[in-house]
């Protein structure tokens, strides 16, 4: 077992095997030999990590496919855990976690789930707000041509 330890001053143990899929808590946790390390965990909001160890959780014993491009078959695929985890999860929040504990797993099942819900119109736009431009932005026919010619190396092929 380790221990997290919050901002707040609270605690959350979890195992060294779901540990383990966080490359930063394995950095952290190289040289101390401790019965239970402790590892401060300041900048990440207690219940989002809660969250993000459930997902590993979960993926320990019943991991999901992660690899392909098809992000249509990847989700109709999905085992029903993951489709109702994905359904309480705040893509902004999570992600954010994901990436600065470098929890490689967790981070490519969001921008998965998040792929496919943008284009199946199933993105839940009211808890994701800060992810979208507070402002709304109107451009012309002619300037979103321009955009499209100027940023042509960014689209995706079809």
């Amino acid at each position: 077992m380790i221990r997290a330890t919050f901002q707040d001053g609270t605690t959350l143990e979890i195992s060294r095997d779901i540990a383990n899929y966080s490359r930063v808590i394995c950095e952290m946790l190289e040289d101390d030999e401790s019965e239970i390390p402790t590892i401060p965990l300041e900048h990440v909001d207690k219940e989002v990590f809660k969250q993000a160890i459930e997902f590993l959780q979960e993926y320990q014993v019943n991991p999901c496919l992660l690899n392909g491009d098809d992000v249509k078959k990847w989700f109709l695929e999905l085992h029903p855990w993951y489709k109702e985890y994905s359904t309480r999860i705040v893509f902004y929040k999570i992600i954010k976690v994901a990436h600065y504990l470098n929890m490689s797993e967790l981070v490519t099942f969001v921008t998965k789930d998040l792929a496919y819900k943008v284009k199946n119109n199933d993105f839940n736009v009211e808890l994701n707000a800060p992810l979208l431009s507070a402002t709304p932005v109107t451009l012309t026919p002619e300037q979103e041509k321009d955009i499209l010619i100027k940023n042509k190396h960014l689209l995706l092929k079809s």
